[in-house]
């Protein structure tokens, strides 16, 4: 009998050895799973924040380049128009003349006081600008240009180019009485061919072409200053370190804001600190791809040392330049390093739960042990491979297969802490960024990406739009068919706004019924056509729920900012929440706008 029990005995101790060392192995199995889940959500945010600051300086060079576009474009512009102008002043102040001394005159002398008025006068920068006239015969009466062929004619000019832009002026001037025309031409004192687009205009008295020009190429160079100096001064961070630069292909610094002392130099074999030819690989790049990305080690203005950085840099073809932006990535491993303090501290608190349970755990077996070894040891079992199972993949335990009251009583208190984990994690990321009905941007979200585009374009002086939107008579919607027929509403309109919307826009709700867009680069004009076409795809969207056709309408209110540098968020929204008030009040359905004083 006492060997029995002895042999009882150590069966009861070696069955409980087990049971203790299957629940401490679960604990620590629980234990790596979660540093392992850790591990990977370090990398996943390493990789988020990574992603959001290539984002941020693609598009910050993306905008230099679209205001070198357009700014291109605008200096083509103002020369035709100052060619004109100039032109039209010079065939004025003739024909002026020669109305007040054609009776007093003799022709001769007359002919030659309008030549001396216009051969003194000077205009553009270092007074090369000067008039010409040609007769119709083909002879050159002025031109400061190339004296050379002053009362010559066309077939007597030994200077072939000057007789081909004769010849040419007089094919034109057949056809139209004043025109454009692209001639090479050199500058007074220099024999350098240049490309010049000049302007004639008929003096009809004498029959003579009166016409100026201007050299392209130096306007273009002059212009191409201004546009630089506006770059340098573009900030896009506190303090110095956000800036962007531009260099040529051939490896010509153009403009650095902060080392100054590169401009003008070439920087091909210029190497950095972690003996990269960086100013070489980014030609490379831009070469080949267009536009990509690149790492090195860089001087930080603001803390006046060499740091890692990540730059973006791309391609303009039609002037062959380099724009690139970057971010020092020392920055986003200090964001990382906070981050990871607040996941570590929540790791070091699961642990700690995780233990408190293993111990509770481990009393509890040997108290059960004790009173009941082989009803509590089926139980146990099932117990331990199904909290093993939810360690893994995070499932709930079934409580209804535990007999054991006590068990059955943890396992429903495990699963309890499990479902309130889960949902507290679902409700942080869905509270962070989405709207839970509609699953588009919620109101911080939105707001913080208005902030965003209200700076970018302050920045860049560029236009922003924006829609306050409100769903007409949905309180009727509500009382009439019911809240699950206004949720589907809301979803449906959410849906036909996301698809009439660019890529560039975003979609928010605001609130109940409220919903708002954000329209970066965007003038009133084509905003209000947007707006428009939205409020017309709703208007004609057939609504439909469980059998009942439900009438939807919008109004819609639009408020542009063209001047961003003083502008606040508030009033932007309070400017596109007036005028929503106002398609309300103007009969609903309708998109009232205006342009933030």
């Amino acid at each position: 009998m006492k060997k029995r029990v002895r042999f009882i005995n150590f069966i009861s101790a070696t069955y409980a050895l087990l049971l203790v060392g299957a629940v401490v192995s679960v604990a620590s199995y629980t234990l790596i799973t979660q540093y392992r889940n850790h591990l990977a959500r370090e990398k996943e945010i390493r990789q988020g924040y990574v992603d959001t600051h290539r984002a941020f300086i693609q598009r910050e060079v993306d905008a230099a380049v679209s205001l070198i576009e357009s700014e291109r474009q605008g200096y083509e512009n103002r020369l035709r128009q100052e060619i004109i102008l100039r032109t039209r002043e010079g065939h004025r102040l003739i024909t002026s003349l020669y109305e007040r001394y054609k009776t007093r005159l003799p022709e001769t002398e007359l002919k030659s006081l309008l030549l001396n008025t216009l051969a003194g006068i000077r205009f553009f920068e270092n007074h090369r600008g000067y008039y010409f006239v040609v007769d119709t015969q083909g002879v050159t009466l002025l031109s400061a240009g190339d004296p050379s062929v002053v009362e010559q004619k066309m077939t007597q000019i030994a200077n072939p180019r000057a007789a081909e832009m004769i010849r040419s002026l007089l094919v034109l001037g057949e056809k139209q009485a004043e025109g454009f025309n692209d001639i090479q031409w050199s500058v007074p004192g220099e024999s350098i061919l240049r490309p010049k687009l000049i302007y004639y205009k008929m003096f009809s008295p004498y029959g003579w072409y009166v016409g100026t020009g201007e050299y392209l190429d130096m306007i273009v160079a002059r212009e191409q200053i201004t546009l630089l100096e506006r770059l340098s001064r573009i900030r896009f961070t506190e303090g110095e370190d956000g800036y962007i630069f531009v260099m040529n292909t051939d490896g010509i610094m153009l403009m650095h804001p902060i080392l100054r002392d590169l401009e003008g130099k070439n920087v091909l074999d210029h190497v950095t600190d972690d003996g990269k030819a960086v100013f070489r690989e980014m030609i490379s790049i831009a070469q080949d791809r267009g536009q990509g990305f690149i790492n090195y080690s860089w001087f930080r203005p603001s803390v006046l040392e060499s740091a890692p950085k990540l730059s973006f840099v791309r391609l303009d073809p039609q002037w062959q330049w380099i724009i690139s932006t970057g971010v020092y990535t020392d920055a986003i491993e200090a964001q990382l390093r906070q981050e990871n303090v607040k996941i570590r501290g929540d790791l070091q608190k699961k642990i700690s739960n995780i233990l408190a349970a293993t111990c509770l755990i481990l009393i509890f077996l040997f108290m059960i042990h004790v009173v009941v070894r082989r009803y509590a040891g089926s139980d146990l079992k099932t117990f331990i491979h199904h909290f093993k199972t939810a360690a893994e993949s995070g499932g709930l335990i079934p409580a209804g297969q535990i007999r054991f009251k006590e068990f059955h009583t943890l396992s429903n208190a495990v699963n309890q802490v499990l479902i309130d984990k889960q949902k507290a994690e679902q409700e942080l990321i869905e509270q962070a960024t989405m709207d839970g009905l509609t699953r588009i941007p919620n109101r911080r979200h939105f707001l913080e990406h208005l902030q965003n585009e209200i700076g970018r374009s302050r920045r860049y002086g560029q236009p922003l739009s924006l829609f306050v939107m409100d769903l007409d008579h949905f309180k009727r919607v509500n009382d009439t068919y019911g809240h699950t027929a206004g949720d589907y509403v809301l979803k449906t309109f959410a849906d036909i706004a996301a698809d009439s919307l660019r890529q560039v826009d975003l979609l928010g709700r605001l609130g109940g019924e409220e919903f708002g867009v954000v329209l970066p680069q965007t003038d009133l004009e084509p905003a209000v056509e947007a707006a428009q076409r939205l409020c017309s795809a709703v208007a004609s969207h057939p609504f439909s729920f469980e059998g009942a056709d439900i009438s939807v309408t919008v109004s819609i209110g639009v408020s542009t900012v063209v001047e961003p540098e003083h502008v606040e968020i508030v009033s932007l929204l309070k400017c596109a929440d007036q005028h929503m008030y106002k398609a309300k009040e103007g009969g609903r359905n309708q998109v009232c706008s205006g342009l933030l004083p």
